[in-house]
């Protein structure tokens, strides 16, 4: 089995009603759709989601269909890893991060989906599945929410299944934070579970000053305190 097309296409629409993370105000959406072809007609994709839409999408499907995609015309599909080597060395002198990462894994992802189809398994059993089940949770707080729409979506959440619900934190004072969560936390009782998200917003001081009272609080994890670059300020947060 050969790759003999790499096609990657661009999409965008408005939401029906904006939400907000501790960054910014996310109006709309967009994604890149990526379909890998091979020899003997299966096909596998892909499709990698921007929260926000500038035109990352459009850019990301070009360079996958004008830099990426044509040096993977000809593999084995099957050679994920050597694929994915190859395309590491074609992009590391222009810096492989950004958008040339996410060109990569959707590569990547598109290739899995693939094999699974060539071999009619899942993916998560080509991985090496160690568990027929996972825990799942519920994204139901977005900081534009009120607290009576948080506790809505989190009681929908728990009479769906959902063990846990996360929320975005950030918001000017503290004491906001602690009213939402506390608001959340009376709807998912005391088996439930709450994470809570910053989108990388707080310098180290205030991440660590929030991060004790989320902890109080019994949030079971803190994602995203500060920039996913900042190592040094991540290890004295640890």
């Amino acid at each position: 089995m050969k790759i003999t097309q790499v096609t990657a296409t661009a999409t965008a629409e408005r939401r029906s009603e904006p939400i907000r993370d501790a960054l910014q105000w996310l109006d709309a959406r967009g994604h890149t759709h990526i379909t890998i072809e091979t020899d003997e007609g299966i096909s596998g994709s892909s499709d990698t989601h921007f929260g926000r839409v500038v035109q990352a999408p459009k850019v990301l499907a070009h360079f996958v269909n004008e830099v990426l995609g044509p040096e993977i015309i000809g593999e084995d599909p099957f050679l994920v890893r050597g694929i994915r080597d190859k395309l590491w060395k074609l992009t590391d002198y222009h810096g492989s991060q950004g958008l040339a990462l996410f060109g990569i894994s959707g590569i990547d992802i598109a290739l899995w989906d693939l094999m699974g189809r060539a071999l009619a398994q899942p993916v998560w059993r080509l991985l090496g599945a160690q568990r027929t089940m996972v825990p799942a949770y519920s994204m139901s707080g977005w900081l534009n929410y009120p607290i009576d729409e948080l506790k809505r979506i989190t009681e929908k959440a728990m009479q769906q299944g959902f063990r846990g619900v996360k929320m975005k934190v950030g918001a000017p004072t503290l004491e906001e934070d602690i009213q939402r969560i506390e608001g959340v936390q009376s709807v998912v009782g005391q088996n439930g579970l709450v994470m809570v998200d910053a989108n990388q917003v707080f310098t180290v001081n205030e991440a660590l000053r929030r991060g004790r009272v989320y902890e109080e609080m019994g949030c079971y994890w803190f994602e995203e305190p500060l920039r996913a670059d900042d190592t040094a300020g991540l290890a004295q947060l640890a």
